[in-house]
């Protein structure tokens, strides 16, 4: 009788979490047709459509470092297949990157069902799949949400011991991006740490922490070639960007803490989960005792610890803390599962998670206009509206602007441009017509050039939060 209404809860659950990605996959329909933006237009989409047109490799002594800027291969591999099978277009890289992400947060979901149930499933999917950076990155031709759930799978794989899959996830991880070793690294240091706790000093012990460490020394294969091909094991400009400075550090932890706890409306959520532990002290005990005793705590905590300093050190993009949610999102479902007991409760709480932050994804107004904002797709449209009322207007005309937008007037690929169209894009300074955007206003010498009636306003427009306005420059 008892394994009957687990059962049933097990196939409500799963309908449940069907139905999320689906909701999903319908946020996401109305904008998998734009253009490229920001980072992945002018650095992965750039270096995926060169490996789709040239050889597709994980080889890194086979492809422009300058393009590539010394990344591990394995994103650009893939999502090159998929270009090479479907065509390199900016609706079909969207489309293959929602895949991606719908087929991780399938195994998401499962992987927490198998390793605790499917109560504690279904709030963490509710809760990982209705956050603002996640809808947004979950199309974008970025790495940062296969990173984030690499990252997972190959800590739950270790823990359930899965030794293939853990060796499939962690391989494919160290080869998507250099953080990739943070996961290992945390995995290798917390059966480290319990080898001496539990004083397990046997043969047995030795071979399971080489078999964890086995990605690293994949990684270091990888740097290896590079250095013999290109005379250094990372790529030297992002080696230049990392700062050791301990006031900067200490303003990027700070900046770590204020975004995943509390920006793009986390703040309540997060305080309920502040609240409900000591909660669950007084309520149950025994349940308490049993999560801060797990092992498998300790293992999510040394992982954020070790992303954190990571992450402190290097340069600082939003999106790169992408990976810290999964593992928010499964420790916050495993607390509110065990204060609710209930399974129905428990299915009903992860509706209220996800319409509480999907409502406020749709209602809410901010004036964030990076990767990890739903305002993204309005800078964009603003921005493809440039190319189509006014630029294509006037074909000999030299256009400059800013680098982001510069980038995208030199790479028709990049989806503003109608195939075959050229744009005369040159200097800011030799341009005939300046391009500004709200996510490069050129607010100072725009201001300036007025002052001095250097430039005229001819062309202007707004799409929600966002817009774009032309100059003409004055001769």
């Amino acid at each position: 009788m008892v394994s009957d209404r687990i059962h049933q809860w097990d196939m409500r659950n799963n309908v449940m979490a069907g139905c999320f990605l689906l909701i999903l996959v319908v946020i996401k329909m109305s904008v998998l047709h734009l253009p490229f933006y920001w980072d992945e237009a002018w650095s992965y989409a750039k270096a995926v459509h060169e490996m789709n047109t040239h050889a597709i490799t994980l080889l890194p002594s086979q492809v422009n470092q300058q393009v590539f800027r010394g990344h591990p291969l394995f994103f650009y591999f893939i999502t090159s297949l998929f270009a090479r099978c479907f065509s390199f277009t900016p609706m079909a890289m969207h489309v293959c990157m929602l895949l991606i992400s719908v087929f991780c947060c399938t195994v998401f979901y499962w992987l927490i069902k198998q390793l605790y149930n499917s109560s504690v499933a279904v709030i963490a999917l509710a809760f990982l799949i209705s956050q603002e950076v996640f809808i947004a990155q979950s199309s974008f031709l970025l790495p940062e949400v296969m990173i984030a759930f690499l990252s997972f799978f190959s800590v739950m794989f270790s823990i359930k011991k899965s030794w293939g899959l853990y060796l499939f996830s962690s391989c494919l991880l160290v080869l998507t991006k250099e953080s990739g070793i943070v996961a290992i690294l945390a995995v290798c240091l917390h059966a480290f740490v319990f080898i001496f706790v539990e004083r397990e000093f046997n043969l047995t012990a030795f071979k399971r922490l080489i078999l964890l460490s086995l990605p690293l020394w994949f990684f270091g294969l990888f740097i290896l070639l590079q250095k013999m091909k290109w005379g250094w094991f990372l790529f030297p400009d992002h080696t230049g960007l990392m700062d050791f400075s301990t006031d900067m550090i200490k303003a990027k932890l700070i900046a770590f803490k204020d975004f995943i706890l509390f920006e793009q409306n986390r703040k309540w959520y997060s305080i309920l989960v502040a609240c409900s532990i000591p909660f669950l002290w007084l309520l149950n005990r025994r349940a308490f005792k049993e999560l801060v005793r797990d092992r498998r705590t300790y293992l999510y905590l040394i992982f954020v610890i070790l992303y954190a300093i990571f992450s402190s050190v290097n340069f600082y993009s939003a999106r790169y803390l992408l990976s810290f949610l999964p593992f928010m999102a499964l420790f916050s479902a495993i607390v509110f599962s065990q204060v609710m007991i209930s399974p129905f409760r428990a299915m009903i709480f992860s509706m209220l998670v996800a319409i509480y932050f999907i409502g406020h994804f749709y209602l809410q107004q901010t004036i964030d206009f990076g990767d990890t904002s739903k305002n993204y797709a309005s800078v964009v449209a603003s921005q493809k509206l440039v190319f189509d009322e006014f630029i294509v207007a006037h074909p000999e005309a030299k256009f400059g602007a800013e680098f982001l937008m510069g980038e995208n007037l030199q790479h028709p690929e990049m989806g503003y441009m109608k195939k075959g169209t050229l744009v005369n894009a040159s200097s800011i300074e030799e341009a005939d017509y300046i391009i500004a955007t709200c996510n490069e206003p050129m607010e100072d010498r725009v201001r300036f050039w007025s002052k001095h009636s250097m430039i005229t306003l001819v062309y202007s427009n707004q799409v929600g939060p966002a817009w774009c306005k032309v100059y003409q420059r004055r001769r």
